[in-house]
Protein backbone atom coordinates (compact mmCIF):
# COMPACT_ATOMS: atom_id res chain seq x y z
CA UNK A 1 0.00 0.00 0.00
CA UNK A 2 1.19 3.38 -0.94
CA UNK A 3 1.28 6.11 2.13
CA UNK A 4 -0.08 9.38 1.40
CA UNK A 5 2.81 11.92 2.28
CA UNK A 6 1.72 14.16 5.45
CA UNK A 7 0.14 17.50 4.76
CA UNK A 8 1.32 20.62 6.86
CA UNK A 9 -1.70 22.63 8.14
CA UNK A 10 -0.01 25.90 7.75
CA UNK A 11 -2.50 28.13 9.71
CA UNK A 12 -2.33 26.02 12.85
CA UNK A 13 1.82 26.19 12.76
CA UNK A 14 3.31 28.94 14.73
CA UNK A 15 4.70 32.11 14.10
CA UNK A 16 8.38 30.83 15.11
CA UNK A 17 9.42 34.39 13.79
CA UNK A 18 7.16 35.95 15.92
CA UNK A 19 7.55 34.07 19.06
CA UNK A 20 11.83 34.67 18.64
CA UNK A 21 10.82 38.30 18.40
CA UNK A 22 9.08 38.47 21.50
CA UNK A 23 11.17 35.77 23.82
CA UNK A 24 12.90 37.00 26.37
CA UNK A 25 16.67 37.47 25.68
CA UNK A 26 17.79 35.35 28.72
CA UNK A 27 15.81 32.77 26.77
CA UNK A 28 17.21 32.78 23.93
CA UNK A 29 21.02 32.72 25.15
CA UNK A 30 20.00 29.75 27.66
CA UNK A 31 19.09 28.11 24.29
CA UNK A 32 22.26 29.20 22.13
CA UNK A 33 24.28 27.78 25.54
CA UNK A 34 22.00 24.99 25.92
CA UNK A 35 23.05 24.52 22.16
CA UNK A 36 26.91 24.94 22.71
CA UNK A 37 27.07 22.32 24.85
CA UNK A 38 25.34 19.70 22.54
CA UNK A 39 28.30 20.45 20.30
CA UNK A 40 30.78 20.62 23.08
CA UNK A 41 29.24 16.52 23.41
CA UNK A 42 27.99 17.47 26.53
CA UNK A 43 24.31 17.78 28.58
CA UNK A 44 22.14 20.35 26.71
CA UNK A 45 21.91 22.79 29.55
CA UNK A 46 22.32 26.64 29.59
CA UNK A 47 21.82 29.29 32.54
CA UNK A 48 22.05 33.31 32.44
CA UNK A 49 21.82 35.21 35.84
CA UNK A 50 20.21 38.54 34.93
CA UNK A 51 19.66 41.80 36.76
CA UNK A 52 16.35 43.52 37.57
CA UNK A 53 17.10 45.77 34.19
CA UNK A 54 17.55 42.63 32.26
CA UNK A 55 21.77 42.95 31.95
CA UNK A 56 23.49 40.01 31.60
CA UNK A 57 25.33 39.32 34.99
CA UNK A 58 26.77 36.29 34.39
CA UNK A 59 25.84 32.90 32.12
CA UNK A 60 27.61 29.19 31.90
CA UNK A 61 26.31 26.37 30.33
CA UNK A 62 27.24 22.47 31.80
CA UNK A 63 30.81 21.90 31.66
CA UNK A 64 30.67 18.77 33.59
CA UNK A 65 31.56 16.20 30.29
CA UNK A 66 34.15 19.24 28.95
CA UNK A 67 38.00 18.42 29.74
CA UNK A 68 39.26 19.88 33.01
CA UNK A 69 40.95 23.33 32.47
CA UNK A 70 38.68 24.95 30.59
CA UNK A 71 37.38 29.05 30.91
CA UNK A 72 34.61 27.42 33.78
CA UNK A 73 35.82 26.67 37.29
CA UNK A 74 34.18 23.91 37.29
CA UNK A 75 35.11 22.35 34.34
CA UNK A 76 35.09 18.62 33.79
CA UNK A 77 33.70 18.21 37.52
CA UNK A 78 30.04 16.73 38.65
CA UNK A 79 29.85 19.74 39.85
CA UNK A 80 29.74 21.77 36.51
CA UNK A 81 26.07 22.36 36.06
CA UNK A 82 25.44 25.31 33.99
CA UNK A 83 23.72 27.11 37.39
CA UNK A 84 26.83 26.06 39.02
CA UNK A 85 28.90 27.81 36.81
CA UNK A 86 26.69 30.92 36.79
CA UNK A 87 27.00 31.27 40.29
CA UNK A 88 30.85 30.83 40.05
CA UNK A 89 30.92 33.82 38.24
CA UNK A 90 29.45 36.22 40.59
CA UNK A 91 31.60 37.66 43.77
CA UNK A 92 30.63 36.22 46.74
CA UNK A 93 29.58 39.76 47.80
CA UNK A 94 27.34 40.34 44.88
CA UNK A 95 23.26 40.86 45.85
CA UNK A 96 21.41 37.86 43.85
CA UNK A 97 17.93 39.24 45.49
CA UNK A 98 16.97 40.94 42.80
CA UNK A 99 18.31 39.09 40.59
CA UNK A 100 16.96 35.77 38.04
CA UNK A 101 18.98 32.81 36.70
CA UNK A 102 17.16 31.53 33.64
CA UNK A 103 17.80 27.74 32.82
CA UNK A 104 17.08 25.80 30.20
CA UNK A 105 15.66 23.30 32.38
CA UNK A 106 14.82 22.78 35.94
CA UNK A 107 17.41 23.11 38.31
CA UNK A 108 18.32 19.84 39.64
CA UNK A 109 18.65 19.77 43.67
CA UNK A 110 22.36 20.38 44.00
CA UNK A 111 21.67 23.86 41.59
CA UNK A 112 18.32 24.90 43.50
CA UNK A 113 20.05 24.20 46.76
CA UNK A 114 22.90 26.42 45.52
CA UNK A 115 20.67 29.46 43.97
CA UNK A 116 18.71 28.99 47.75
CA UNK A 117 21.92 29.59 49.56
CA UNK A 118 23.20 32.16 47.38
CA UNK A 119 20.08 34.53 47.76
CA UNK A 120 19.20 34.01 43.88
CA UNK A 121 15.59 36.52 43.84
CA UNK A 122 13.95 34.08 41.46
CA UNK A 123 14.58 31.04 39.24
CA UNK A 124 12.67 30.67 35.62
CA UNK A 125 13.27 27.45 33.83
CA UNK A 126 12.08 27.06 30.40
CA UNK A 127 11.17 22.98 30.60
CA UNK A 128 11.16 20.28 33.08
CA UNK A 129 14.10 18.21 33.40
CA UNK A 130 13.46 15.06 31.16
CA UNK A 131 15.89 13.14 34.04
CA UNK A 132 13.67 13.82 36.38
CA UNK A 133 11.39 10.79 37.49
CA UNK A 134 8.66 12.99 39.03
CA UNK A 135 5.98 14.66 36.49
CA UNK A 136 6.54 18.23 36.52
CA UNK A 137 4.20 20.17 34.81
CA UNK A 138 5.36 22.75 32.22
CA UNK A 139 7.12 25.84 33.78
CA UNK A 140 3.98 28.94 33.10
CA UNK A 141 4.37 32.16 31.18
CA UNK A 142 6.97 29.69 28.76
CA UNK A 143 5.31 28.94 25.42
CA UNK A 144 5.22 25.44 24.69
CA UNK A 145 7.48 25.76 21.60
CA UNK A 146 10.57 26.76 23.64
CA UNK A 147 9.78 23.89 25.96
CA UNK A 148 9.73 21.71 22.92
CA UNK A 149 13.02 23.12 21.64
CA UNK A 150 15.08 22.93 25.04
CA UNK A 151 13.82 19.21 25.57
CA UNK A 152 14.87 18.14 21.98
CA UNK A 153 18.06 19.78 22.69
CA UNK A 154 18.81 17.65 25.86
CA UNK A 155 17.56 14.54 24.88
CA UNK A 156 19.20 14.57 21.82
CA UNK A 157 22.42 15.14 23.85
CA UNK A 158 21.24 11.93 25.82
CA UNK A 159 20.50 9.70 23.16
CA UNK A 160 24.27 10.81 21.51
CA UNK A 161 25.97 10.09 24.55
CA UNK A 162 23.62 6.73 25.61
CA UNK A 163 22.26 5.77 22.49
CA UNK A 164 18.61 6.21 21.63
CA UNK A 165 17.10 3.14 23.93
CA UNK A 166 18.40 4.66 27.13
CA UNK A 167 15.56 5.15 29.77
CA UNK A 168 15.59 8.64 29.80
CA UNK A 169 14.60 8.37 26.03
CA UNK A 170 12.33 5.58 26.67
CA UNK A 171 10.51 7.69 29.63
CA UNK A 172 10.52 10.75 27.09
CA UNK A 173 8.23 8.83 24.77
Amino acid sequence: TKKTPAVWDTAAMPDLDALWDAADAALLRCLELAHQSFLAHGLSVGSVLVAADGERVSEGRNRSYDPPGGPDRLQGTPLAHAEMNVLAGVATWTDLGGMTLWSSHRPCPMCAAACQFTGVGTVVFIAPDPSDDDDVADPPGIDTEWVVVANLLFLSAVAAYRGGSSPMISRAD
